[in-house]
């Protein structure tokens, strides 16, 4: 045998080798064509992920084999719709960008332009669907920073509100501890009683004014009037009025102050007493006559004055 013989017998040898080497092992394209009908028929029932599996397959096995090429193709854009039933588009479009390469094995320019229409649709179709995506999940992740923000000043008003409560309140049960405190001394103070007035003093009526309405408290008489002052002390009304109005600004005035004082001794006296009961008590014609004298002089209610005053005991 020849050199020439013996290279062109190895030539042969090792083509054979070759081409058995490729497809050892690799199923016939009919079978990977009833793997692609029972992998449509799959999808077509949507049984998914058998049918993503076996399309796999087929993609897998049709490799580099010219009469499959198409069924490779149509077996990618069918694991591309499997993605998107899945809801992923992002997979969807990689598979859908695979076909891309696919087209390349094409000799048919006619038959790759019409597929590459179709993948190029498909790829839009999935594009527009993660773009709506993603412009939603920055909407939410906006609107979130956006609740987010105003619940972090609800929460900063929220906690402004209840600082400023309770200093208010600290505040303020200092400020009613101190009137109440300044009240009760000025209650027990006798600026107007008989004490007050010395024995030597120019005007003895103010003397008999003071005597009579404090002395004998006759404040507490609900319907006392300036004429049972002067009738008591023997005296005329204008001398009297004079007086009054010189100790007090008016005869009203006069009274209602010693009825206050009378109401803050009752309320410091007893704790349990019914307020109810300490402006009648008090020589008060009404309730309301009462709560604005007390207010008037105080600066409180009867009942803050009451609750100030047992802080202050406490």
């Amino acid at each position: 045998m020849s050199d020439l013989h013996r290279i062109v017998l190895l030539t042969a040898l090792f083509s054979l080798l070759s081409f058995h080497m490729l497809h050892a092992g690799r199923p016939e394209a009919s079978v990977t064509m009833k793997n692609y009908e029972d992998a449509l028929e799959l999808y077509n029932e949507h049984s998914f992920d058998k049918a993503d599996s076996l399309f796999r397959r087929v993609v897998a096995d049709s490799y580099n084999i010219d009469e499959l090429t198409e069924t490779r193709l149509k077996s990618i854009q069918y694991l591309g719709f499997i993605s998107r039933e899945r809801n992923d588009y992002i997979q969807s479009n990689k598979w859908f960008r695979a076909a891309t390469v696919v087209l390349n094995e094409f000799g048919n320019d006619e038959q790759k332009r019409r597929w590459r229409k179709v993948i190029t649709n498909e790829i839009e179709a999935n594009r527009s669907v993660i773009d709506y995506y993603k412009e939603r999940e920055a909407a939410i992740g906006r609107h979130r920073k956006q609740q987010n923000t105003i619940m972090g000043i609800l929460l900063f008003l929220a906690a402004m509100t209840i600082s400023t409560f309770v200093v208010l309140f600290i505040y303020l049960r200092k400020a009613y501890k101190h009137l109440a405190s300044n009240s009760k001394s000025w209650a027990n103070t006798p600026a107007h009683s008989p004490a007050a007035v010395p024995e030597s003093s120019v005007n003895p009526i103010r003397r008999k004014i003071v005597d009579y309405i404090v002395g004998t408290k006759a404040y507490l008489n609900p319907d006392l009037c300036l004429d049972d002052v002067c009738r008591a002390i023997g005296s005329n009304r204008t001398y009297v009025s004079s007086e009054i109005n010189a100790m007090a600004g008016n005869f009203n005035s006069f009274i209602n102050e010693n009825r206050v004082k009378e109401s803050i001794r009752l309320l410091s006296e007893n704790s349990k007493i019914d307020i109810e009961d300490v402006w009648e008590l008090s020589g008060f014609n009404s309730k309301t006559t009462f709560y604005s004298a007390f207010k008037d002089y105080t600066g409180l209610t009867p009942s803050i004055y009451r609750k100030a005053s047992k802080d202050i005991s406490e």
